[in-house]
């Protein structure tokens, strides 16, 4: 089923996001896109919905373009080390919100902003969810070729960081360095958490 939501821009206009989602025998399908008039959005909606409701749709997306939950749950299985029981429990809670079930692709900074807003708690709080978040980021295209844009991340924290809502440290905290080799790119490695690649464990 599809919705529409309204925002007014700071010019005054609206955008219009569209959302369709479709859950067919226990697989789900979250996918989200912005418009600048309302037409616009309903007509897409009503052909991405056609689309999906073809044999063999969804199943042939989440196996190209698996949701932002199968990338946590692979951080979670393939980590080297203890990632600390913290830290695990925040990441299995984001795997219960709706950005979870976006398709990687389809991971948008907007996603992660609206994701960050909706939680309770102080600033710090958010500010440790962002930077957990920023893990899977960081390494879900080198390691196993998900299409998440650690781009997206950056300007979410950007966003989040000037809003006041998340005091993430404005570098370091997620950002796979060049210099680092591929063959270092193993979760919980040393040689990443000493260069502040990933935040540190728990």
């Amino acid at each position: 089923m599809g919705s529409i939501t309204t925002r007014k821009r700071k010019d005054g206009s609206h955008s219009y996001g569209a959302r369709v989602r479709v859950m067919r025998e226990g697989t789900v399908y979250h996918e989200t896109k912005t418009f600048d008039r309302r037409p616009a959005a309903t007509a897409w909606i009503n052909k991405r919905e056609k689309e999906l409701a073809k044999a063999g749709a969804l199943e042939e997306l989440n196996a190209s373009d698996p949701p932002l939950s199968k990338a946590i749950e692979r951080y979670t299985e393939e980590t080297v080390k203890d990632i600390g029981r913290t830290k695990a429990q925040v990441l299995r809670t984001i795997a219960t919100y709706p950005i979870a079930d976006l398709p990687c692709s389809t991971t948008k900074s907007k996603d992660i902003i609206e994701f960050l807003q909706s939680l309770p708690g102080q600033p710090q709080t958010v500010g440790n969810y962002a930077s957990h978040l920023a893990s899977i980021f960081a390494i879900a295209r080198p390691m196993w070729d998900f299409r998440l844009d650690d781009r997206e991340m950056r300007d979410a924290i950007t966003v989040a960081r000037r809003l006041g809502s998340s005091p993430v440290p404005r570098s370091g905290t997620w950002t796979c360095h060049a210099k680092v080799p591929v063959s270092q790119l193993m979760l919980g490695s040393p040689s990443l958490e000493s260069q502040g690649t990933f935040p540190a464990k728990g």
